[in-house]
């Protein structure tokens, strides 16, 4: 206006970072794998003419997490860097319903902020797939229990149920409300809503994280062969690769179901990862895209692959590629 009053807000597949402050385009989780395995057991990471080296541990793809603690003991908080979402660090030890559990948070009072029970997409965010029993970074998130925790997303086809995270593997699933769960509460907002753009090559893009994912989908494949498949596609000159299980969440919404995506085209059905189970090696993570859950699934049993490549668009803490929209006030 005429006194120069402006407005700033993030443009589209960015999110404010108050840490930071800076917009940030949104970023892959990174699972915690780091490290490489065959179809049977754990191997040294191996090179680039390997079929195994298109992996979850041997990339170790991402962005690099940074985890915070802030606030007095024992009211302390995590803030997570790469979501700016602020976590309750010490829980309470009692399980509640999720009722209850949503009343608990809502009425949390630490340092003036606003609590609230997580999403599901938010709370597998925490998720370590490199560890298990708890499967989270138990440097910043200590006792943690190794069960399952409540979270805010509803399940669309029945109000009574709700989605779960288990820190004991890293599943996502269903249970009923009423049954008793662990808690751990959120503050500050973290969306990350896909939003996709075809190319004519026969891949998509999704603009709010900047990965590119081929269109087409192998059906019944083995893990190894996924893994060889991809690297040997060559699609549109462009390196292509195996998921992780954090790449195919993303594009995943457990609001929906059959398919529990946005993205076009896509299949009802397990779809097969780049990350190996921690505990059982001769099994990979899984996407449930009929409903949204995640598991474990045989590498050797198949399943459906879908091929993705990074082209990594970042914005720094002074607002570069645009991540900053300015309007006047």
């Amino acid at each position: 206006d005429d006194k120069g009053v402006y407005r700033c807000g993030c443009n589209p597949g960015y999110y404010w970072n108050s840490v930071e402050r800076g917009c940030f385009r949104a970023a892959i989780i990174p699972t915690g794998q780091i490290k490489c395995y065959d179809n049977h057991g754990e191997i040294k990471c191996p090179g680039p003419d390997s079929v195994y080296y298109w992996q979850d541990g041997s990339l170790n793809s991402g962005s690099m997490r940074l985890f915070s603690v802030q606030g007095p003991y024992p009211n302390q908080w995590v803030v997570d860097s790469l979501t700016n979402l602020h976590w309750q660090r010490n829980i309470d030890k009692r399980e509640m319903t999720n009722s209850e559990a949503v009343h608990y948070c809502n009425n949390l009072d630490y340092s003036g902020k606003v609590w609230r029970l997580p999403t599901v997409r938010e709370l597998s965010t925490l998720v370590n797939y490199g560890d298990s029993s708890p499967a989270i970074d138990t440097g910043f998130f200590p006792n943690t229990p190794s069960g399952l925790f409540q979270t805010s997303t509803s399940y669309h086809k029945d109000n009574s149920m709700s989605w779960l995270v288990s820190f004991g593997s890293g599943v996502v699933g269903l249970n009923k409300k009423s049954e008793k769960f662990n808690v751990r509460c959120v503050s500050e907002d973290w969306t990350l809503d896909s939003s996709f753009t075809i190319f004519g090559a026969g891949y998509v893009k999704d603009t709010v994280t900047s990965l590119f994912w081929t269109q087409d989908y192998l059906v019944r494949e083995s893990w190894d062969s996924a893994l060889s498949y991809c690297d040997g596609l060559g699609l549109d000159s462009r390196t292509w690769f195996l998921p992780t299980i954090n790449d195919l969440i993303s594009i995943s919404d457990p609001r929906i179901s059959d398919p529990a995506s946005l993205f076009p085209d896509m299949p009802s059905g397990w779809f097969v990862s780049s990350t190996t189970h921690h505990v059982k090696n001769d099994y990979a993570w899984g996407m449930n895209f009929n409903t949204g859950g995640t598991a474990p699934m045989k590498k050797g049993s198949g399943g459906t692959s879908i091929i993705v490549d990074v082209v990594p668009e970042l914005s720094g803490p002074n607002c570069q590629f645009g991540g900053l929209k300015v309007e006047a006030g």
